[in-house]
């Protein structure tokens, strides 16, 4: 196993890639960076939505008492709610570095990744496979926490449904932000959305 330490301007993490006698590397992950915290948040196993179609996720809190900010995060394709790649977890270090800044985060598993099928059959539409369970999940953190503002990293490029503002009901109930709207790069509209949760 080889362990590289990277430093980087506001931080630093370690590559781990284990490697055979040959030199081959046979994988590759990323420990957690420094700003993940875990003495500063507390991580709740909960289920989204209702009915057959229930899912998993993860509520990821802030330790101390609110009100605070409120991320959903969503991820693209059929996916967990860590948007996991092999070992590689970012949905899950960005839930931990926003809730070790204060903001309320909830993840979970993709509809279509917990229940594959649903994507084959007719009429399955995005709306179907985000709509429901974001709502949810924002009622959720609500019933949770008292949230102060919302919002939502959006995937496929931020051209998809807009699935906590579809009616005056939802929107009474929460502000909303895109992250990863295109063509912004993500990480500049991630760190002025933490900036404007934190005023």
């Amino acid at each position: 196993m080889v362990s590289v330490p990277v430093t980087c301007e506001r931080g630093g993490f370690t590559v781990v890639m284990p490697v055979d006698g040959a030199g081959m590397v046979h994988g590759l992950r990323l420990t957690p960076p420094r700003y993940a915290a875990p003495r500063k948040f507390t991580e709740q196993e909960v289920t989204v939505g209702s009915g057959p179609l229930v899912v998993p996720g993860t509520v990821t809190l802030p330790r101390g008492r609110g009100p605070w900010p409120g991320v959903v995060l969503l991820t693209a394709g059929p996916f967990d709610r860590d948007l996991a790649a092999g070992p590689n977890k970012p949905f899950k270090g960005l839930a931990w570095g926003l809730a070790g800044r204060g903001v309320a985060v909830v993840g979970f598993d993709k509809v279509n990744h917990v229940h594959g099928e649903v994507a084959a059959e007719p009429g399955f539409t995005m709306v179907d496979e985000y709509v429901l369970h974001a709502v949810a999940a924002v009622r959720l953190l609500q019933a949770v926490v008292r949230v102060a503002r919302f919002a939502r990293p959006t995937s496929r490029s931020g051209r998809g449904p807009r699935p906590v503002t579809g009616d005056p009901g939802r929107r009474a109930a929460l502000r909303s932000a895109d992250v990863a709207g295109w063509p912004a790069p993500r990480e500049g509209k991630l760190a002025r959305l933490v900036r404007g949760l934190k005023h």
